[in-house]
């Protein structure tokens, strides 16, 4: 399936700190084996070392925003990154403070944040390293396509008088967020946006008869490393349910 053909189901997630709280309450714990003993007491006894680098990264997702820009062909803009947290109905992610997708987020006030899968990288990895390319075709010029939210969400949110468009995301993408920034904060250069989670979206394949998302194969890329090297990190196929490691 091409990826403007990938249809996006909308789903209602439990606040993942409640939920996990409250899913362990019911569980049995069952005390540690001798064995199990064994292998964390070697496992514990590793030797810790500063690190001296001026960035860390220790596994956050790719994802790409899409976020509105007059300059641009289309009147929307793409920036890939990687830190990001979702809490609840509230998302966090930071950018470099210099950057056009900063400046032009901070005056919309809201954007779209995609997860992107392996088969999306060749067009994450250009969005995030187009530094010279104009704006005015950036996404044209880096392989990316427009998709719109679907009618019933989309900035379903926003207050009266704001733009009615659609809001858009990247085409292919398995997870969306639609953001509406709630405050901003700079701190040593970067941009880190508080946002309200108006709705999210997931592609239809990750969705259950029951309307919930099928965990297990939700698979984003990874950005790991520091100043010295960075790389991706993919999934394996291993899944651990809830409670697993209690027995």
């Amino acid at each position: 399936m091409g990826m403007a053909g990938r249809v996006l189901a909308c789903v209602t997630f439990v606040p993942p700190l409640f939920d996990f709280c409250r899913k362990s309450r019911k569980l049995t714990h069952q005390p540690l084996s001798s064995a199990q003993i064994l292998r964390l007491n070697g496992f514990m006894a590793t030797t810790m070392k500063r690190l001296e680098s001026r960035k860390l990264y220790y596994g956050f997702p790719v994802y790409v925003l899409t976020y509105r820009d007059p300059s641009a062909r289309t009147g929307w803009s793409m920036s890939t990154g990687s830190s990001s947290y979702s809490l609840g109905w509230t998302a966090a992610f930071g950018v470099w403070g210099k950057t056009n997708g900063a400046s032009r987020i901070k005056e919309a006030g809201e954007c779209t944040l995609s997860l992107v899968t392996r088969e999306l990288m060749p067009i994450a990895e250009r969005l995030g390293s187009a530094r010279g390319i104009d704006v005015h075709d950036k996404i044209e010029r880096c392989g990316a396509q427009l998709a719109s939210l679907p009618e019933d969400g989309g900035g379903a949110d926003r207050e009266a008088g704001a733009v009615n468009e659609p809001m858009k995301y990247l085409a292919g993408s398995s997870l969306v967020l639609d953001l509406e920034v709630a405050s901003v904060t700079e701190i040593d250069g970067y941009v880190n946006f508080l946002a309200h989670v108006r709705s999210r979206y997931v592609a239809e394949s990750l969705v259950d008869e029951r309307g919930a998302l099928v965990s297990s194969k939700l698979s984003p890329v990874n950005f790991v490393g520091d100043v010295a090297s960075t790389v991706y990190r993919f999934p394996s196929d291993e899944v651990v349910g809830l409670g697993g490691f209690l027995k």
